[in-house]
């Protein structure tokens, strides 16, 4: 049984739409990855259906990045490349860097295959600038293996292999099967290229060596027992295995592993991968002398690789087989076959320069955006930081407006608001309030100077702020008076509570300040009733607080 069945199980025992949503965006990339892009297709359509009923962009964006994997395997390598950058911009509008690693390494994979590979290797060092704060070893895998591609079509070897090596030493450790076959089978290609090298140089010892080793792996590979298959890997190792068989001169082995290829790229409905084993079976066809059949092959590769940047394989073909008919001398075909090889080339050179145009222009065209989106986004945190000083400035401004600089207390525009609230709330009904004077404080001024004067006021503030509960809000009235507001509270509690803080400031260590100091404290307190207003209620305070002075200060009465 197929391991990807468990996914549709788990679509239909879903709990919710938005967990629905996330298993088909992971069904239809886990096709995809399989070479299966017309069942990968129709999950991709489904999850975007859902994402846009959802308003999910995120979700949206990964649907379109595998939409652009499945035109990539269909070879349409604009489209998928237009799909991947729309991915692109999406997560890095939305911040998700995880889809924007995966669409950069999707975008990697179309620009390696059209050639642009300046480009390939550019996103791909960005998916890896991503996955060094955020690792994920599936990424990384695929960033390796494509940067190895790209190298080993540079013809730096040793680099390329270093990153095969990283690329199977991931699937290794990550007990993935899949991609270390995919991973092993590029590396032996590689092997084959510097086997051709060393060939053309004429070290053929070393270069039957490198030949034997990739065949080795390409034949180990063919018979491992897996789970499943992609069949573009399967048809990619059939293929690599036939040119190292030509190479080894096992052409009727070779013979059989292209005309496998061929089949599996129809059975995909690759033009790429079709184009590719026709020309190869082109190429063995002259070698028999074949030439119809050849020429059967490469017109077919011809029509099939249009558009799919494979034409420049069908080009050296025919180029051989112009070559092939020189030397016998049979001229008129020769002349016949170059005029069609420069035919094809001009094609070529004119689809893989507008291909490559294009490619270049959907690139830079991402980038210059992807730069634009971070300078608002810069301006965006830059004036969102703004409005966030102002913000706090105006809460400050709105604090300092109703707190007094000096003691810290609300002041009288602050108890006015606040007092308001308190005698109108539910729970109004006990409530108490209390005025409390420094005695003769204007002789403190007087005699001990104004800034030790502050530095009594600020001291017994702290001294009635000790005392308050939290839901108690003690003000400073003005000059030396203090208003406490005392919900939940009986005049006889509020007695008590001003008691310990008439105790406190006349017991307190006044000679810290000046040794001839003395203070003291009076208070009046109202309990409320039910007809009091805010006006009586201050009043009747008020009243208690004068009697308190009148008895000789230093006292607390209960109005």
């Amino acid at each position: 049984m197929n391991p990807l069945h468990k996914f549709d199980q788990e679509i239909a025992n879903a709990s919710d739409e938005a967990t629905r949503l996330a298993l088909l965006n992971r069904y239809a990339f886990a096709l995809a990855r399989t070479g299966d892009a017309d069942a990968a297709l129709l999950k991709v359509e489904e999850a975007e259906l859902l994402a846009r009923k959802l308003r999910d962009d995120v979700a949206q964006g990964r649907a379109l990045c595998t939409r652009g994997i499945c035109r990539y395997l269909h070879a349409d390598y604009i489209e998928a490349l237009q799909c991947c950058m729309a991915a692109c911009a999406t997560a890095d509008q939305h911040g998700d860097q995880e889809g924007l690693s995966a669409a950069l390494l999707a975008a990697a994979a179309c620009h390696y295959q059209m050639g642009t590979l300046e480009e390939a290797h550019t996103a791909l060092m960005q998916a890896l600038g991503i996955l060094e704060v955020m690792p994920d070893d599936g990424m990384a895998f695929r960033a390796h293996n494509t940067l190895g591609a790209i190298l080993s079509n540079k013809q730096k070897y040793d680099e390329a292999e270093s990153h095969f090596d990283e690329a199977i030493a991931i699937a290794a450790r990550m007990d993935d099967e899949f991609n270390l076959r995919r991973a092993l089978v590029n590396r032996a290609n590689l092997h084959h290229k510097i086997g051709v090298a060393l060939a053309e140089s004429g070290e053929t010892a070393d270069a039957k060596a490198y030949f034997e080793r990739a065949a080795g792996v390409c034949e180990s590979m063919r018979t491992r027992d897996s789970e499943f298959k992609a069949l573009r890997d399967v048809a990619g190792c059939a293929g690599t295995l036939g040119e190292i068989y030509v190479s080894m001169e096992r052409l009727e082995e070779a013979w059989v592993l292209f005309d496998e290829m061929l089949n599996l790229g129809r059975e995909m409905n690759n033009p790429h991968v079709q184009a590719e084993a026709l020309m190869h079976l082109g190429k063995l066809h002259i070698s028999r002398g074949a030439f119809l059949q050849a020429r059967d092959c490469l017109d077919e590769s011809v029509k099939l690789a249009a558009g799919a940047n494979t034409q420049h394989l069908v080009a050296r073909a025919h180029e051989g087989l112009a070559n092939w008919f020189e030397a016998r001398g049979e001229f008129k075909a020769a002349l016949a076959q170059y005029k069609h090889y420069v035919e094809v080339h001009e094609i070529l050179l004119r689809r893989e320069l507008d291909s490559t145009s294009r490619a270049r222009a959907i690139w830079v065209e991402y980038q210059q955006a992807r730069r634009e989106a971070e300078t608002y986004r810069a301006r965006a945190e830059r004036l969102s930081a703004k409005n966030e000083e102002l913000a706090a400035q105006a809460t400050r401004f709105k604090v300092d407006a109703r707190h007094d600089p000096l003691t810290g207390l609300a002041n009288r525009r602050g108890l006015d608001e606040q007092l308001i609230e308190l005698v109108a709330a539910p729970s109004a009904d006990r409530f108490a309030l209390a005025i409390a004077d420094i005695d003769a404080f204007k002789s403190i001024n007087d005699g001990f100077t104004h800034t030790l004067g502050d530095a009594v006021l600020k001291a017994v503030a702290d001294m009635i702020r000790s005392q308050c509960r939290h839901a108690d809000f003690p003000a400073r009235f003005g000059g030396d008076e203090f208003v406490l507001c005392l919900p939940g509270a009986t005049g006889e509690g509020a007695l008590q509570m001003l008691e310990r803080v008439r105790e406190n400031v006349a017991g307190y260590d006044w000679s810290a300040l000046d040794p001839a100091l003395k203070v003291t404290l009076s208070v009046g307190i109202a309990e409320r009733t039910q007809s009091d207003s805010v006006e009586t209620l201050m009043r009747r305070a008020d009243e208690a607080l004068y009697r308190a002075k009148n008895k000789g200060r230093n006292r607390v009465v209960l109005g």
